[in-house]
């Protein structure tokens, strides 16, 4: 990882120093309302969520918030309680984060049911082509 950091031309230091990466001016939780387990979460509004942030471009010229971005702590499947911190907005951008924390709300659907974690590995790639995992 050091090399290819390096190769890159980043800066090293951070991958020991996180302290060096860029911070964001206002941070603020997403918490759950509710308890039961985490049914679904929208992506497509989650990504839009990370734009307002300032973690991406809307257009070529946007300049990207290099500390803004959203940390996701609950994942479909997990089981959560009211008050749990499921998410926390990083941003520079004070005005957009009560939208922002709203939009990420929203995006997570919490009902009584349990689901079932959904697979994260479909099958592995080697020199010998793809297996499937079951």
């Amino acid at each position: 990882f050091h090399e290819m950091v390096e190769n890159q031309g980043g800066d090293t230091r951070v991958i020991d120093d996180y302290s060096l990466l860029p911070r964001a001016n206002f941070s603020r939780d997403v918490v759950a309302e509710a308890d039961g387990y985490v049914q679904h979460i929208d992506s497509e509004q989650i990504g839009i969520a990370s734009l307002e942030s300032g973690a991406g471009r809307i257009t070529k010229d946007s300049r990207i918030d290099l500390g803004a971005g959203i940390r996701l702590y609950k994942k479909v499947g997990d089981s959560v309680k009211q008050g749990d911190v499921i998410a926390t907005i990083y941003t520079g951008d004070e005005d957009k984060l009560s939208d922002i924390c709203q939009r990420v709300k929203s995006s997570y659907r919490i009902a009584a049911e349990r689901v079932n974690k959904p697979q994260l590995i479909y099958g592995i790639v080697d020199s010998n082509g793809i297996h499937k995992e079951e």
